[in-house]
């Protein structure tokens, strides 16, 4: 349900500091995720550096060979 009033912005604080207060939204970590999300891709790189070292040592006569 929409409020009444006009100034939407002020009614939107005034239930998230209510929901807050009441233990409604948990406690989110943004440290903790961003920590996580940046070694995932830190891992991702390192593995996908293997498979590249190994591409870039094969020569291209022997792959236009195969083709």
């Amino acid at each position: 349900m929409l409020p009444v009033s006009g100034d939407l912005r002020y009614e939107w604080e005034t239930h998230l500091t209510i929901a807050l207060l009441l233990g409604l939204f948990p406690a989110v970590p943004v440290l903790a995720i961003g920590v996580i999300a940046l070694g995932a891709i830190a891992l991702a790189n390192v593995v996908a550096a293997i498979p590249a070292r190994i591409a870039a040592r094969t020569p291209e006569a022997l792959l236009l060979r195969t083709e």
